[in-house]
């Protein structure tokens, strides 16, 4: 068995003692803890062979350590804020491998307390980030995922409508990712209230997004990327629809037939499920090119919020459940969302994931 499945039973038996059968607040916290732990040692202690990209974090990790003067700093192609964060950690370490564990400490532990403080079901968060493949996506695209964790965070301002706070929060993850800026919508966004000609439109934008995606595709690569050519060569996918969206669009479905939001105003369930269409509209366009895929993570992340969130109001949809009723079916729906995303997730990693495997830590 590899490092990743062995991952995975770990973090089920903990979930299965510290969340299941001891299920305390204090047994929560040390669930957290522990996985929090477990994460940063398997990615922080990786070896630079380790994820496609950890080779080439490597090199501006050496650029910045190796600036002489200001005019090496300011002239440097490295993103301006990511820049700023290196410029800071090389005044701690002159090491990579030490940069890469305080990395995976800020990371997963800022994931941990997240997770902790606003989601419903801390189990669901987790298995949700790991059997959509956030965390594989953490050794390769190191930066992205903390800007995506730090965009998670961004919400509870949405939902306390502070538009100040939410903007310095997202542009805090801009400085580590610029794509990050693809969030700033989402404010309003969240704040849309949904009719019967709204979901009508959507329908037919989803639709005509399905029917000339590549050529939407490709003029927003034009538009985004100075190397648009080379994005496009190197990220083109196959042209179907895809699983993923799929998944979205069944969520979707079920969100509304559980809690509909042109029927009801509770604003957290209409503003996820608002940041969920807007995930399924980008999703579509990674029938054209993967870069999709990885713009909409700043947007398919908030599913970890959302499922536990629907589980959660199952007592308010249109099917009524006497309590023992209403905890059997939250268990069953559970087991199954489990089990699916333990089997998609066996079916992503035999594919290597992104190049996480063969694993070595960096003293091998």
């Amino acid at each position: 068995m590899n490092i990743l499945g062995i991952n995975l039973i770990l973090f089920l038996l903990l979930s299965f003692f510290l969340l299941g059968i001891i299920k305390s607040k204090v047994t929560k916290k040390l669930f957290v803890i522990l996985i929090t732990i477990q994460f940063v040692i398997l990615n922080g202690l990786r070896s630079y062979n380790v994820g496609v990209d950890t080779i080439r974090y490597e090199k501006s990790f050496l650029e910045v350590l190796n600036f002489n003067a200001i005019e090496d700093f300011l002239t440097s192609e490295i993103d301006f804020g990511y820049r700023v964060f290196l410029e800071f950690m090389t005044i701690f370490t002159d090491d990579f491998n030490m940069y890469l564990l305080i990395f995976a400490i800020l990371t997963f532990a800022l994931f941990g307390i997240i997770i902790y403080k606003y989601s419903k079901s801390i189990f669901l968060s987790y298995i949700l980030f790991i059997g959509l493949g956030f965390f594989d996506h953490s050794f390769n695209i190191a930066r992205q995922t903390l800007s995506i964790i730090i965009v998670l965070y961004s919400f509870k301002f949405i939902i306390s409508r502070n538009f100040l706070k939410f903007l310095i929060v997202v542009c805090i993850a801009i400085v580590f990712h610029t794509a990050a800026f693809i969030f700033l919508p989402a404010y309003f966004i969240a704040q849309m209230k949904w009719s019967k000609t709204k979901i009508i439109i959507i329908t037919i934008i989803c639709t005509l997004i399905s029917i000339f995606s590549k050529q939407i595709g490709k003029l927003l690569t034009f538009i985004y990327y100075d190397d648009a050519e080379a994005m496009i060569n190197q990220y083109e996918s196959a042209g179907s629809i895809g699983g993923l969206a799929v998944f979205i669009i069944v969520l979707l479905f079920i969100g509304l037939f559980i809690r509909n939001p042109i029927k009801h105003d509770d604003f957290q369930n209409r503003a996820l499920f608002n940041i969920m269409v807007i995930s399924l509209l980008i999703q579509l366009m990674s029938s054209f090119s993967y870069l999709f895929s990885r713009l909409n993570l700043f947007y398919l992340v908030f599913v970890i919020y959302y499922i536990p969130y629907l589980l959660y109001i199952l007592d308010k949809g249109p099917i009524k459940f006497k309590t023992k009723e209403l905890i059997v079916v939250r268990l069953i729906a559970k087991f199954i969302i489990t089990l699916v995303l333990i089997l998609y997730y066996l079916n992503l990693i035999k594919i290597n994931g992104p190049g996480i495997l063969p694993y070595t830590f960096f003293w091998e």
